[in-house]
């Protein structure tokens, strides 16, 4: 080989290895920008809705015209996020993308997936509508539905409740894996749904059945993020399972307690109470029975 020819080779690869190099280190440094930016907008979210969360129960309607507002603006900056940075938010794979796939665990990683993505949309698209708002101790609680659905400890009449917890706290612990090179998450909940009853009360507002058991949902997202990473901190999503109601139901009354427990020991209870028209959706058939029980999460 001639030397010039060389010597435009070796400029040539020395060109292009340095062109890899630095579009690799701008594709890392954008990442690192981009994560950097999605948790200050995280941040900047708890901060509103902390604001928000000092709204009097009573004030249901303005607690409603709030959290749309703060769900419009996050799901703008989320947009103004990816547009900025197209390709650095794309660096963490949500947690049913990540690793070897296991079989058996798969279709549930996948309906996680599923829930979770549909409940950021909620946000996202200015569906957030609760039909029920309560507050206590610094939490909101929204009942965000309460349709008719399959029992899924059997597949008889029952009720889906879908709840919406603001405030709810949380923690992360850190397990180290052999050698110490890698670590398992583990996202704790330091609070308790405590027992959950439900009234039912006819047409002249007297009592007429009761129902009462352990407060646990039956579905808890407890760490959204590890599916939808840009979902809005500091919101626990979940739904309890009810039987259908009687026939002579006109109003449904929910209690829940929520005890939550501080670093230091404390525990602190906030009460929810929701007063709700029952529809007839919810009722039984004419002419059914009704035997009142509550469903308890899986163990």
């Amino acid at each position: 080989m001639r030397p010039a020819l060389k010597v435009l080779v070796t400029t040539v690869l020395a060109v292009a290895v340095v062109a890899w190099l630095f579009g690799a280190w701008r594709r890392v440094s954008l990442q690192a920008e981009a994560r950097f930016a999605r948790e200050r907008l995280k941040r900047e979210f708890l901060e509103r809705s902390a604001g928000a969360r000092g709204i009097a129960p009573e004030q249901a309607s303005d607690w409603r015209a709030e959290v749309r507002a703060l769900a419009h603006w996050y799901a703008d900056e989320v947009q103004a996020l990816k547009n900025r940075y197209p390709e650095g938010l794309g660096a963490g794979a949500p947690e049913s993308a990540r690793g070897a796939k296991d079989p058996d665990k798969e279709g549930t990683r996948a309906e996680w997936q599923h829930y979770a993505a549909e409940r950021f949309k909620l946000f996202a698209e200015g569906r957030y509508e609760p039909v029920g708002c309560a507050a206590d101790r610094g939490m909101h609680l929204d009942l965000l539905s309460v349709e008719p659905a399959p029992n899924p400890a059997g597949g008889g009449r029952a009720l889906r409740v879908e709840f919406a917890l603001w405030g709810a706290p949380r923690r992360t612990e850190r397990e180290m894996g052999p050698g110490g090179r890698s670590a398992t998450v583990h996202v704790v909940l330091p609070y308790a749904f405590k027992e959950l009853r439900v009234s039912v009360l006819d047409a002249q507002g007297k009592t007429y059945a009761e129902m009462s058991g352990p407060g646990e949902p039956y579905q808890k997202l407890a760490d959204p993020e590890r599916f939808v990473e840009e979902f809005p901190p500091g919101v626990l999503f979940g739904a309890f399972y009810l039987d259908a109601l009687p026939r002579e139901a006109t109003r449904m009354v929910l209690t829940l307690p929520v005890e939550a427990h501080g670093l230091a020991g404390t525990t602190t209870v906030a009460s929810f109470r929701f007063d709700l028209p029952v529809a007839d959706s919810w009722k039984l058939p004419p002419g059914e029975a009704f035997q009142a029980e509550t469903r308890e999460a899986p163990r």
